[in-house]
């Protein structure tokens, strides 16, 4: 279920990156270069945060998944924190690519592509689910074994 969800939301923001290049490329939009001043400091400022915020939220809020919790309600959790997480880096990728839409600079497209590589690093996996919680032997082989 959650490679399903990440799965949409790097595909969603792999098109919308790629649909901001062909719109440029194709002349289908006009530039508004009177915004690259906010882009110019934005941009950078709202990646930084961005990626700063998902990490840290994310570990905070794994921190509140218990070790006396059942299986079945550490992952309700899990994927909780793992939608906060994917949410908040979806947004720092799209954030660029908006700025080239309305400015056509091309490097806020190739910040989102860059930000996109970072997203795709945190797919999820089931050794990443057993690394990130807390889970007596009974639980990972459940896990293992595909629940």
């Amino acid at each position: 279920m959650n490679i399903i969800l990440f799965g949409s939301m790097a595909m969603g923001t792999a098109a919308f990156l790629a649909s901001s290049y062909y719109l440029h490329t194709e002349n289908l939009i006009s530039k508004n270069e009177n915004l690259n001043r906010f882009f110019a400091w934005g941009i950078p400022s709202f990646s930084i945060l961005g990626v700063a915020l998902s990490i840290s939220l994310f570990k905070t809020l794994l921190n509140r998944i218990y070790p006396e919790y059942n299986l079945e309600t550490k992952l309700i959790k899990y994927r909780s924190c793992l939608i906060i997480k994917f949410g908040l880096l979806e947004a720092t990728c799209l954030f660029p690519a908006v700025g080239y839409l309305l400015t056509g600079t091309f490097i806020y497209l190739l910040s989102g592509g860059i930000l996109l590589v970072l997203f795709l690093l945190h797919r999820p996996t089931k050794s990443k689910h057993i690394e990130d919680l807390v889970l007596s032997p009974e639980q990972i082989k459940k896990i293992e074994d595909g629940i």
